[in-house]
C-alpha cells in the first residue's frame, strides 16, 4: 500500500499497533526466531480499538531533475524465475538446484545521470541428493511470508564524473535479507569430489595442449 504515496497524494499516513510479545505469532518457516503482529496497519486509530499504537507518515518527493533531463535510454525486464541444477554427470544424478524468483531489472540513462536497480524476491538452494537430512540448503529465514525482496541493489551515478578509468557513484544501496544455511556432511563430500575431479580434468587438458 505504500505505493499510494507515489500518486497524487502527498503523504502515506497509517497507524501501526504496538503489541506485547504475547500477542505476536510465529510464521511458518521462521523457526520460531521472529515475532509478527496479528494486526496490520490501519488508516485511523479507532480501527485498533484503543490499543497502543504509533502513527507514521511517508512522503515521496520526485527529483527536480527528472523533468529537466528526460530519459534518453531505458530498459526494464521482469523474469518470473530462473532455475539452475548442478549435475554430477559421471553418476548421472543431481547435486544442487538453485532457484531465483521474481527478478526485476531497470536501467535508465539521461544526459546527466544513470541509475541501475535490481531486485530478487526469492532465493533458494535445494539439496538434490537421494538421501539427505536437510532438503533446503539456503533460503530466507522468514519464509515466504516475508514481503521484502531477498536481494535489492540500487545504484546511480553522474555521467559528468565518469570516464573509462573511473566510475563516480552518486549512491549505492545493497539490501540482503537474513538467510538460513544448512548443509549435510554428505553433500559437502559430494561437492568436494565434484570440484577435485573437475580440477583434475582441467589440469590434464591444459597439460596436453
Amino acid at each position: 500500500n505504500l505505493i499510494e504515496c507515489l500518486t497524487d497524494r502527498e503523504e502515506y499516513i497509517r497507524w501501526f499497533p504496538l503489541a506485547p510479545i504475547n500477542d505476536c505469532v510465529h510464521y511458518e518457516g521462521d523457526d520460531g526466531e521472529n515475532w509478527w503482529m496479528r494486526e496490520n496497519e490501519q488508516s485511523n486509530a479507532t480501527a485498533l480499538k484503543g490499543r497502543m499504537c504509533i502513527q507514521l507518515a511517508f512522503r515521496w518527493t520526485p527529483s527536480a531533475t527528472e523533468d529537466i533531463y528526460p530519459s534518453i535510454f531505458s530498459i526494464s525486464a521482469v523474469l518470473a524465475g530462473i532455475s539452475i541444477t548442478l549435475i554430477k554427470s559421471k553418476e548421472a544424478y543431481d547435486l544442487l538446484q538453485g532457484t531465483v524468483s521474481d527478478i526485476e531489472f531497470l536501467f535508465e540513462e539521461t544526459k546527466k545521470r544513470a541509475r541501475l536497480h535490481t531486485t530478487m524476491d526469492w532465493l533458494q538452494i535445494d539439496n538434490q541428493l537421494p538421501s539427505y537430512q536437510e532438503a533446503v540448503i539456503l533460503a530466507p529465514t522468514s519464509g515466504k511470508e516475508n514481503l521484502q525482496p531477498v536481494i535489492q541493489i540500487r545504484t546511480g551515478w553522474n555521467k559528468a564524473g565518469t570516464n573509462e578509468q573511473m566510475l563516480g557513484l552518486k549512491y549505492i544501496s545493497v539490501m540482503l535479507q537474513e538467510l538460513d544455511i544448512r548443509v549435510d556432511q554428505s553433500l559437502l563430500l559430494e561437492l568436494w569430489q565434484f570440484v577435485t575431479v573437475a580440477l583434475r580434468y582441467d589440469f590434464v587438458g591444459n597439460s596436453t595442449v
